[in-house]
């Protein structure tokens, strides 16, 4: 049995939270108000996901745009890849953030056959993201 090991990724792996980056800047409307209303337990981090990011209407490649030299990863991340590989670990990211913009963090750094649990981007009939509790991988 390999031992496992966990990591979140915005403000974990990154430096700073992408999701509250690209809401504060995309989001129409007070997103926020969800951010309280699951702070204060009235809804759950899927539904908190969910209905702040229905309110960003930018589509995907506007918000790829926007983190294109914005994004810090930790240091020691990449090492903390490679002695997980070394030792046999099993190192998977859960997050409550977006796939699309993990996946172009992670992709960037030539890191794309770790185990991602996160929310999945979907894309609706208005073109908007929103994002709905899920595994990707």
């Amino acid at each position: 049995m390999k031992t496992l090991v966990q990591s979140d990724f915005d403000g974990t792996i990154t430096e700073e939270d992408i999701s509250f980056f690209l809401l504060d800047a995309f989001a129409q409307g007070d997103w926020r108000r969800w951010l309280r209303e699951y702070k204060e337990h009235r809804i759950s981090v899927g539904e908190f996901s969910t209905r702040a990011f229905a309110m960003v209407k930018a589509d995907k490649q506007t918000l790829l745009e926007a983190l294109r030299g914005r994004v810090k990863v930790r240091a020691g991340f990449r090492d903390l890849v490679n002695y997980c590989l070394n030792k046999g670990l099993r190192l998977v990211i859960v997050s409550n953030g977006v796939d699309f913009y993990i996946r172009a963090v992670l992709q960037d750094m030539g890191l794309t056959d770790l185990e991602v649990h996160c929310c999945a981007s979907l894309l609706p009939p208005g073109g908007n993201e929103s994002c709905v509790r899920g595994t990707g991988r």
